[in-house]
């Protein structure tokens, strides 16, 4: 398999190096051998241990039939005359897909795509986010153990703030006793060169695309004075005046890790599509299809999420009949995952990857979904927030005026009403995190709540244009479709919004 992949052999020069000299070795069911994480309890395997073994032990990609895998697989070169000069054919049926699997649930791997390469070393970082004296916040294993093992406490505390320079030097310094190796995993650094976003990447990035087509739009509730009268005129206003940050960093964002570190199984915050592309190394990546066998109710199938992060800690408290794939990635992969997707990563070797989110108008029903998810079980199901992700999906409300000459699905359709006539049900609930908040005049807030203001009264138009009342909202978005991933055939008309 390893040879069949060109994958490099991933325990030559490690041990010693990258990891502690006596660390011991797993083999997957692929035939690779990589080394196991080292961080452990004394005397113990620990968690992500016993973790990697059981991801181990999972079938690899390569050992199932494609009518029984969950996840589509690709080469770009298959589909492409040539992926150095594309034409827009084959551009448009690369995308097309890409975007009907993603609506369906379905994981997409994209092989043999090309990216610009770099190296793990000071110049090439450097060039990547241009200082490495500017300081990071990573999650370190040994503070993650220290505290599920030692204190008891309920949510790790695994962060270390270092400098970006001193993270990369740690991941070949040696262990001793007076300088304990560390093991780091800096989580969606926010890229600054967007070369590397691949096209196939581009064209599915559809909240990208609603901001510009709302780009001359403004909905801001302006302030009154003593005499209830607005301070600002509206011609004074031209276009969005504000979006959250986070609304363009989770767009695209670099990952770095540590050989041995292990990125406990979780879902994607905030309903968001993910890709990643690996640049440095490569990463063990088991995808899960949470099994809905025996569900009645969505409430009952939240439930079934929360409980799946039990799988690859050793001890899973529910045996439930769960599909899990491993798949090896690296360089020239792309992995791309449609929202809710549960999955676990180890990273064998010291890697560099990019990737990112994004949003799909066909995809919006398992956006609600993983909202839903947040909402109720986000402290155990996932490892992020995103505070500017409601606003994107706002603009992709507002934006549906621009595409009223196309129907669109109505599965997807009534997901993002939900999101939208029933904010409240979607914010997401964090241990030790918190959702976000606003001062009542700050502009973001209240241009936030003038644009909910208008795409209230967009949804409910193609609502009342399609004959479907609110109260039939959220029964007819879990009775349509065989499961919660289907999309349907069926469409909305939104010629209503031409005028």
């Amino acid at each position: 398999m390893a040879a069949q992949l060109g994958v490099m052999d991933l325990v030559a020069g490690v041990e010693g190096v990258e990891f502690p000299p006596g660390t011991g070795q797993v083999k997957w069911a692929s035939g690779i051998v990589t080394m196991e994480p080292w961080i452990t309890p004394i005397g113990q395997d620990g968690p992500d241990v016993l973790g990697v073994r059981s991801m181990a032990s999972t079938p690899d990609i390569s050992q199932i039939e494609s009518k029984d895998s969950f996840v589509y697989i690709f080469d770009i070169r298959d589909l492409c005359k040539n992926i150095d000069d594309l034409d827009l054919e084959d551009r448009t049926t690369v995308v097309h897909l890409i975007k009907d699997k993603i609506s369906r649930g379905i994981p997409v791997l994209v092989r043999g795509f090309p990216l610009p390469s770099i190296e793990w070393d000071f110049s090439s970082v450097n060039r990547m986010k241009g200082s490495l004296l500017n300081p990071i916040s990573i999650q370190e294993a040994r503070l993650r153990m220290a505290s599920e093992t030692y204190t008891k406490s309920p949510v790790a505390d695994l962060h270390l703030e270092l400098k970006l320079g001193d993270f990369i030097a740690a991941a070949t310094e040696p262990d001793s006793e007076d300088s304990p190796k560390m093991c780091g995993n800096l989580l969606d650094s926010h890229s600054v060169d967007w070369s590397a976003m691949p096209w196939v990447i581009t064209d599915i990035n559809e909240q990208a695309t609603t901001v510009y087509q709302n780009r001359r739009d403004w909905h801001i509730r302006l302030n009154k004075n003593a005499e209830g009268k607005e301070i600002a005129e509206p011609e004074t206003f031209s276009g969005p005046q504000s979006m959250h940050p986070d609304g363009w960093q989770l767009q695209m964002w670099d990952l770095f890790t540590h050989g041995g570190f292990f990125t406990r199984i979780h879902h994607d915050a905030a309903g968001a599509g993910t890709w990643m592309a690996i640049r440095v190394g490569g990463k063990m990546w088991n995808l899960v299809d949470v099994s809905q066998q025996g569900i009645r109710s969505r409430d009952r199938l939240v439930d079934r999420f929360y409980h799946a992060t039990d799988l690859f800690t050793g001890t899973p408290s529910q045996p439930v009949p769960h599909k899990a794939i491993t798949v090896c990635l690296q360089c020239g992969d792309i992995l791309i995952q449609p929202p809710n997707i549960m999955h676990c990563v180890y990273t064998p070797v010291k890697s560099i990857a990019t990737g990112g989110h994004f949003y799909m108008y066909s995809s919006m029903h398992l956006t609600q979904f993983g909202c839903r998810v947040d909402h109720r079980k986000g402290g155990w199901t996932t490892n992020q927030v995103h505070p500017g992700a409601s606003h994107l999906m706002i603009n992709m409300a507002l934006a549906l005026p621009n595409f009223s000459d196309k129907p669109m699905l109505k599965v997807p359709f009534l997901g993002l009403a939900r999101l939208i006539l029933d904010r409240d049900a979607y914010e997401p609930s964090l241990d030790g995190v918190g959702t976000a908040r606003y001062y009542p005049q700050d502009i973001q807030h209240r241009e936030e709540l003038g644009e909910l203001d208008k795409v209230k009264k967009i949804i409910q138009a193609v609502l009342e244009a399609n004959n479907i009342p609110l109260s039939q909202v959220d029964i007819l978005l879990q009775s349509l479709g065989r499961d919660y991933k289907d999309p349907g055939d069926e469409q909305m008309d939104l010629s209503c919004l031409r005028e």
